[in-house]
């Protein structure tokens, strides 16, 4: 069974791109509030069962009022294998931790044959596996998951082949988990727009990010599965609100990003991450950080899968 993934891992790992992020969100762990607080684990540590620390990480989790464990999504893990459809030679078949951490490579870049050899063969324990959906749900928590590969990367939303790879790769893992339809499935903007811009395209790369939601929406709303929108307030905006294709918004780390915080105080978004604080890190005795979010006080539904729905 797979071991618990090392601090450092979490790191790489970081939805949020800004950095730091210079003001928190009400209703963050160090930015309290009476109406909204942070009851949403954002990780990419794998539960695994056989180890008693993860066990007690979910315990006092939801000791802390935290209902909702956020879990990720991502490409198989075969190294040096191209995805099928996709440029052989520009998009590793590996989940991206494992490119990110093993490599100096980033954003789908082909690896060398020493490179794919310092790949670890086995999972980089990114993804969702079915015996840490058992173990969250059986401790009475729901699941919430996001999609991630490179999607900080401007190449994600160039090669139009991305989406519906991505897409049909969502909806395998969703149905190899037995993911309730009706629940959702979020995929990350991951600041890119923000790249977009300071590439000089004003619409912030939206004529991008719209076709690859686009190709998403259409697949995942066909299986009967929701979609979620991470990022920055003109994200979710202009994925959500004005082209409605997401049914949900995360607002990401960063109030700063572009309308984020006029966004927040609209009380449109679903969920706003957090800065790691010691409050939620180390639950479970082991050095591991995790990001916290809210949860939108009006918003009980977001996707979630709960423990009573599941159906394996």
């Amino acid at each position: 069974m797979r071991k618990l993934v090392h601090a450092a891992l979490i790191g790489a790992l970081s939805l949020s791109f800004s950095g730091l992020a210079w003001a928190q969100w009400a209703g963050c762990p160090n930015n309290p509030s009476a109406r909204e607080k942070a009851t949403a684990l954002d990780t990419a540590y794998a539960f695994d069962p056989s180890d008693p620390a993860a066990a007690r990480f979910l315990e006092k989790a939801k000791q802390k009022g935290v209902g909702t464990i956020i879990r990720y999504y991502d490409w198989a893990h075969r190294p040096g294998e191209p995805p099928a459809g996709l440029e052989a030679g520009r998009w590793e078949q590996t989940e991206s931790v494992c490119q990110k951490i093993f490599t100096s490579k980033r954003c789908g870049a082909a690896l060398s044959a020493e490179e794919r050899r310092r790949l670890p063969a086995e999972s980089c324990v990114k993804t969702l596996s079915p015996a840490e959906r058992d173990l969250i749900l059986s401790h009475g928590l729901n699941i919430l998951v996001v999609f991630q590969h490179f999607n900080e990367c401007v190449e994600t939303w160039l090669d139009e082949r991305r989406a519906p790879y991505d897409a049909r790769r969502a909806l395998e893992l969703a149905r190899a988990l037995a993911q309730p339809e009706g629940t959702a499935i979020y995929f990350g903007v991951d600041g890119v727009d923000e790249k977009f811009r300071e590439r000089g395209e004003v619409d912030h790369g939206m004529s991008h990010i719209a076709k690859y939601f686009e190709v998403v929406n259409a697949y995942l709303k066909a299986a009967g599965y929701k979609v979620g929108v991470y990022g920055s307030g003109f994200a979710c905006r202009s994925v959500k609100d004005e082209r409605r294709l997401a049914d949900y918004c995360w607002l990401s780390q960063s109030s700063r990003h572009s309308e984020s915080a006029r966004y927040a105080k609209a009380g449109k978004w679903t969920l706003k991450q957090c800065l790691s604080t010691a409050q939620f890190n180390n639950l479970g005795g082991q050095r591991h950080e995790v990001d916290p979010n809210v949860v939108n006080p009006a918003k009980e539904e977001f996707g979630q899968w709960r423990p009573i729905e599941a159906r394996f």
